[in-house]
């Protein structure tokens, strides 16, 4: 990518018999600067690498069986904030490294029992690293903290037929997250490091098991869908300053939907559904910077979020048309948010203002979606999208926060014989509705022009030509060079580019 924003590779290999089949690949990434839109320039700091490895082996068993063994490794090293040292009050602030494991292990059965046409069993360890260096201007010492969250699952599921019009889909998993947090205070003369309590209770739990089943009968004109699931949480939390708290929240929630086809290529669809939302360790037992201008104090008294969502929409199809129309209304029940408050009687630690998280608020949200396609030529087509969402946060009477603004997308693309292409124009209204968080959020506030982020649009462009198996693909991004940014995102949009990249195989 120009201006040194990216150079990347990958490279893999797949084998495959007719019982045995394996895939196996790497790939480095070394990310530079940002480059911004307009007059803005490189975003300093932003530069960052990345390694990835991943591998994938399928086993045929007797008796219908299939095992499957997966293993995903990423790390990423010295990765900036960008808006924490160009927008706060930090030097450096840095994730040294980031990085994610995952491994599983499934096997699955299909059979002719119709109550029992798959029965597939998964084992998992999802493993994340993440260590933070951080240091305020004119500080007389740094942080270095290291969090490792450890997370087991165990997923039993059934699929069954008892009927041509009924499928089931049901089971049981189960899910154990362990938390390792550390922190120490480095003084930047002696070197001498002091230890501190870390970002999370260190050796904290969460356990999580959950039943569901979920039905789709499927009739001629109808077809209707519903589930349950149970969900059982138990949350200790392992700090004697705050008692050591347990909590064990559960929920029964469930989903019905209902399509009519008027005919095959129209449908109209209605839905309704519940939702849950445990408080978590994050919630639960943070303590330290959470965001600009935000240092967090643990709650062990919070309980769990709640939704209620009506849907209805329309979706259609033709030779030469196809489309949808989506708009949906959810009501947010004791939902958790940030109010100030203090810590060992400080309302500020470090010039940080101090909050804690309360069960306060009731919400609102509306909005639609809608997004169509239309055959021009053979191989044109045109496509868009628009995306709306109104969130009010009627406790406090003032819109939710982090609510992005309209957007969408318009664009043509085009395929004949090899070559393929695509323009699109990408856009966003302005987003004047803020509420007080919003505005004290240096990732917003430091872009606000007359009191909203502004509106914006980008055009970019992409072409491909694949021979036999070799593929070339090049892209312009913000072809007219516009200054940007995504709502809330912190970081500026990318400015005028170019990208290149080959894809070639044997």
């Amino acid at each position: 990518m120009s201006a040194g924003m990216e150079a990347s590779g990958r490279g893999e290999i797949s084998v495959s018999t007719e019982k045995i089949a394996f895939l196996g690949g790497f790939s480095a990434r070394n990310f530079g600067d940002l480059l911004a839109g307009g007059s803005l320039g490189f975003q300093s700091p932003s530069a960052y690498q990345e390694r990835a490895a991943d591998a994938k082996l399928l086993v045929r068993t007797p008796a219908n069986g299939l095992l499957t063994a997966s293993y995903q490794h990423l790390v990423q090293y010295d990765v900036p904030i960008y808006y924490r040292v160009a927008q706060d009050n930090f030097v450096r602030y840095s994730f040294v490294p980031q990085a994610r494991t995952l491994g599983y292990l499934r096997w699955e059965r299909q059979s002719e029992n119709k109550w029992m046409q798959t029965l597939r069993l998964t084992a998992s360890l999802n493993r994340s690293v993440e260590g933070l260096e951080t240091q305020r201007r004119n500080a007389a010492t740094f942080n270095r903290g290291k969090d490792v969250v450890n997370s087991w699952g165990a997923v039993a599921e059934v699929h069954s037929q008892p009927a041509s019009f009924w499928q089931i889909q049901s089971g049981v998993e189960y899910y154990l997250d362990r938390v390792s947090s550390q922190l120490a205070s480095v003084n930047l003369q002696t070197g001498a490091a002091t230890a501190r309590r870390g970002n999370f209770a260190d050796g904290s739990e969460m356990r999580n098991l959950a039943v569901f089943t979920s039905h789709v009968l499927d009739f001629q004109r109808i077809q209707l869908t519903g589930g349950l699931r149970y969900n059982a949480v138990t949350l200790q939390v392992r700090d004697e300053a705050i008692n050591n708290p347990r909590i064990q929240p559960a929920a029964l929630v469930g989903n019905a939907s209902a399509t009519y086809k008027i005919n095959s290529d129209h449908h109209l669809i209605v839905s309704f559904n519940t939702g849950f939302r445990s408080p978590n360790l994050d919630d639960v037992s943070k303590l330290g910077n959470v965001e600009a201008n935000v240092y967090e104090v643990p709650n062990a008294n919070l309980s769990p979020e709640r939704t209620a969502t009506l849907e209805g929409g329309y979706k259609f199809r033709s030779r030469r048309f196809s489309g949808s129309v989506l708009a949906y209304r959810t009501n947010l029940t004791n939902q958790i948010v940030r109010i100030k408050s203090s810590f060992n009687g400080d309302t500020l630690i470090q010039n940080t203002r101090v909050y804690t998280k309360i069960n306060s608020s009731e919400s609102l949200l509306y909005g639609g979606e809608a997004e169509a396609e239309v055959a021009l030529w053979s191989s044109v087509v045109a496509f868009g999208n628009l995306t709306y969402v109104y969130g009010q946060d009627q406790s406090r009477n003032e819109p939710m926060r982090r609510i992005p603004p309209l957007f969408g997308r318009l664009g043509v693309r085009a395929a004949y014989k090899g070559f393929s292409g695509r323009i699109e124009y990408l856009f966003a209204g302005k987003q004047d509705r803020l509420a007080a968080g919003d505005r004290s959020d240096v990732r917003i506030s430091s872009r606000l022009v007359d009191g909203a982020t502004p509106a914006w649009n980008v055009m970019n462009l992409y072409a491909g030509y694949t021979y036999r198996a070799i593929g070339v693909n090049i892209g312009v991004q913000n072809l007219l060079n516009n200054a940007y940014r995504i709502h809330g995102s912190g970081v500026d949009g990318v400015g005028r580019s170019l990208w290149v990249a080959l894809r070639g195989q044997f």
